[in-house]
């Protein structure tokens, strides 16, 4: 991704956030950067293509989510080397302003093709953020939450049982049973 635009996979992924959130991110929603414990990032809007503004995100979608600790070096250096100093100023940002969602899949094309992965598409990054989550152990009231969903079975897509999941949760249960 340019340099300008990197920010957004790590956001869209382990923000579990839509494409209109990423983009209608603001530096006013991005709370104790320098504070690993607080960190937070505020989902308060969206950027509609359908309506070419600023909106409210998906009903239900408004959410305060803790940012992982890994992202926030790469995020400051993000805002204080792109985006303006004002509260309202576009994280994504231009010289002409807000970064289009036209131009970010662009540039998100070309990147996943040389990452060979031709057919992954941005929301995949929320959809692999949110099965990580789940992964970790995330209540379903947890991953509904993080993903800014209002629907149940939305939610349960993102925990896939796996081999591997249920061999770790069955080895912990064995500790638990024989050894407690």
């Amino acid at each position: 991704m340019p340099e300008r635009l990197r920010i957004a996979v790590p956001l869209a992924a382990w923000c579990a956030m839509r494409i209109g959130e990423v983009l209608g991110l603001q530096r006013r929603d991005l709370d104790h950067l320098d504070d690993a414990a607080r960190a937070t990032l505020h989902v308060r809007r969206q950027f509609n293509v359908k309506a070419g503004r600023l909106t409210p995100p998906k009903v239900g979608s408004t959410r305060s989510v803790a940012l992982p600790a890994f992202l926030l070096t790469d995020l400051r250096t993000h805002l204080d080397t792109h985006t303006g100093p004002e509260p309202e100023a576009a994280v994504l940002a231009t010289r002409r302003g807000r970064v289009s969602q036209t131009a970010l899949d662009n540039a998100w094309r070309v990147a996943r093709t040389e990452a060979g992965l031709p057919r992954f598409r941005f929301h995949d990054l929320r959809h692999t953020g949110l099965t990580v989550y789940a992964q970790q152990g995330a209540t379903l009231a947890e991953l509904l939450h993080r993903g800014g969903h209002t629907d149940v079975t939305v939610a349960l897509r993102y925990q896939h049982a796996t081999a591997e999941r249920d061999r770790a949760l069955t080895t912990r249960l064995n500790k638990i049973v024989t050894d407690g």
